[in-house]
């Protein structure tokens, strides 16, 4: 959740639809053998969605910025100090940045981190405008180890990732 500059707060929410698979014992209890988990299933959804406050919480709106899907918001939507906003995700490939110039109304084209980032990650400004990024199982063992990215130019180009030699959950 992030209150912009221009006062909305902004949320992003990951909707998805799992299909039931038919004919399971009423009695399984693991979701692997109830649930059919292929992005490519025609009832199978993960989307991305937003809800919008403009009177600092007390109503809210949903939308949907279409984006292609299937894909899962992974880490804290930021405002940058030249306006923009990034949105950070991963789904079914690589980790993947997308930016607003009007306050997430709409969205452009994603950009991605290296391939060896897979996972959650999160980013941050730094107050010389560098982008940080920390990211889940980036490659480097043991499994869970965080790795680390810098861009220099707002989220174009990223360094090789580098392990942080530190394991966790989402960063």
């Amino acid at each position: 959740m992030q209150t912009l500059s221009n006062g909305d707060v902004l949320l992003p929410l990951n909707f998805s639809l799992i299909p039931k698979l038919k004919g399971v014992d009423p009695n399984e209890k693991n979701p692997v053998k109830n649930y059919i988990f292929d992005p490519k299933h025609p009832e199978f959804r993960r989307e991305i969605w937003f809800l919008r406050s403009r009177d600092n919480g007390q109503t809210w709106t949903m939308t949907d910025p279409k984006l292609p899907a299937p894909t899962v918001a992974s880490g804290r939507l930021i405002e940058t100090r030249d306006g923009r906003l990034i949105v950070t995700g991963y789904a079914y490939g690589p980790c993947w940045g997308r930016e607003s110039r009007d306050y997430g109304k709409t969205w452009g084209q994603r950009f991605v981190l290296p391939k060896d980032c897979s996972s959650e990650w999160n980013i941050v400004e730094a107050a010389n405008g560098t982008l940080f990024s920390i990211v889940r199982g980036a490659g480097h063992p043991p499994q869970r180890t965080f790795g680390s990215n810098f861009s220099s130019d707002g989220g174009k180009t990223w360094s090789k990732t580098r392990s942080a030699f530190v394991q966790g959950k989402m960063p």
